[in-house]
């Protein structure tokens, strides 16, 4: 079960923390049809909000960190690139409705354990 938004995962900045909100209540609704039956284009609707919504949030997150002259923040530009790529793939991928919402919840799963709560 992936975890619900929490203020100990804010990072203290109102505009970030509503957008990691955001991002947990889209993968709630990933983690939610996983294992019901759903047909392919409502899982595509909720890949495609998902992948534009975290293009824009890592968007706005690295405009943030190069103002606050974050230390890592190539680093952390670069998982954001990996992520897209990887999400790019999914949906290139894509054989059955099934094989989509396993690899999507999977995607979103480790996402958001690696990139929202590891960094607090």
């Amino acid at each position: 079960m992936l975890p619900k938004w929490d203020k100990i995962y804010s990072v203290h900045h109102g505009k970030i923390d509503n957008q990691h909100k955001k991002l947990f209540e889209l993968a709630a609704k990933v983690e939610h049809i996983f294992d019901k039956p759903v047909h392919r284009d409502e899982i595509k609707a909720l890949l495609t909000d998902f992948f534009n919504y975290m293009k824009y949030h890592f968007d706005d997150e690295e405009k943030y960190m190069q103002f606050i002259c974050y230390p890592d923040f190539e680093r952390h530009r670069q998982i954001h690139k990996e992520i897209i790529q990887s999400m790019i793939k999914i949906i290139q991928n894509i054989k059955t409705t099934n094989d989509l919402k396993e690899k999507l919840y999977i995607m979103v799963k480790k996402w958001l354990l690696e990139h929202i709560l590891m960094k607090i």
